[in-house]
């Protein structure tokens, strides 16, 4: 795929992905629905990582010097786990803030997580965004 289509296009779908899933996931309720809410979230998370990660790392090293591609690969790969440890920093003060460790009803607890899922959707379009700057970008270098 990524010789098909390239690396930037990956990304954009992966994202893309990232959004849809989280989004749909954000309809969850307190009733178990996994056919309409758990099979779909589950399944694009799964193709956005699929194609994320190699996209993203053939992109990180892409133009680097062989001499340099060992470099290029650990700062890529620092730079995806601490970005993920302060989401995942962000996304726990958000569900804390909402006072889910300290309620016993399902629905609160749910609407206690909502704001945090809410976050997660938000800084996946964020990245689909920047995806798809990089691909308007390409093609405008493309075409001139």
């Amino acid at each position: 795929m990524l010789g098909r289509f390239g690396h930037a296009r990956l990304i954009a779908v992966a994202f893309g992905c990232l959004v849809v899933a989280y989004a749909v996931f954000l309809r969850a309720g307190t009733a178990p629905d996994y056919p309409a809410v758990m099979l779909p979230t589950m399944l694009l998370v799964g193709m956005a990582f699929g194609l994320g990660f190699s996209s993203l790392s053939l992109a990180a090293t892409a133009g680097v010097p062989d001499a340099e591609q060992g470099l290029a690969a650990s700062l890529f790969q620092t730079s995806f786990q601490v970005g993920g440890a302060l989401v995942l920093a962000l996304v726990t003060a958000v569900v804390d803030a909402g006072g889910a460790s300290r309620l016993t009803s399902p629905a609160a607890v749910l609407a206690a997580y909502r704001p945090a899922l809410g976050v997660i959707t938000g800084i996946a379009a964020a990245g689909a965004l920047v995806a798809l700057s990089g691909l308007r970008r390409r093609a405008a270098v493309a075409g001139a």
